[in-house]
């Protein structure tokens, strides 16, 4: 075995270091994609630090990558911003679902990820989270995989979800 390849949720970075010790003649490739299309590997011969932080940069030269703000604005490099993404595979629309392509898709074609992603100065990219992984509570954003990752720095934790619970006053809350 060469290569472990990692994806559908980010491998931390002390399970990666660990997993390359028990294989040490193995690579863990971290890699990123979604149904709807893009796909981003993590190269192979990415620096340590580049492959132990990011989730690559896409496979295809032709997909467009965009980080947007809320008012879809480009962000600049390293601010934090939601993935749009253009390409030769990413789906164009949803069969028949006018009203949800409207808001899932760009007026000139990007499909809006959801997914909270910053520029790494390798040019790969970091999933910061979710869209809808921020927890809303009286109009503070608090990202839930933020939560996630302090909880799991814990030796005795091994996994952790933290969701959003409706709250009365404040919008969202925290579960009791």
């Amino acid at each position: 075995m060469h290569v472990i390849q990692s994806g559908g949720q980010r491998l931390q970075p002390d399970t990666r270091i660990r997993t390359e010790q028990v294989f040490p003649n193995c690579t863990v490739q971290e890699n990123f994609g979604m149904s709807e299309g893009l796909l981003m590997f993590v190269r192979l011969d990415d620096p340590p630090e580049v492959r132990l932080e990011t989730v690559g940069r896409p496979i295809c030269p032709d997909d467009e990558v965009r980080l947007v703000d809320e008012d879809d604005r480009d962000v600049p490099d390293g601010a934090i911003g939601e993935l749009l993404a253009r390409g030769p595979y990413t789906l164009r629309g949803y069969y028949a679902a006018p009203e949800h392509n409207a808001r899932a898709f760009t007026t000139d074609g990007f499909y809006r990820s959801g997914d909270l992603m910053r520029r790494h100065p390798s040019g790969n990219y970091v999933v910061e989270g979710r869209k809808k992984d921020l927890i809303n509570r009286g109009g503070e954003k608090i990202s839930a995989e933020e939560i996630e990752n302090l909880i799991l720095g814990h030796p005795a934790v091994q996994n952790v979800a933290c969701v959003a619970m409706p709250d009365p006053v404040l919008g969202e809350r925290r579960p009791r």
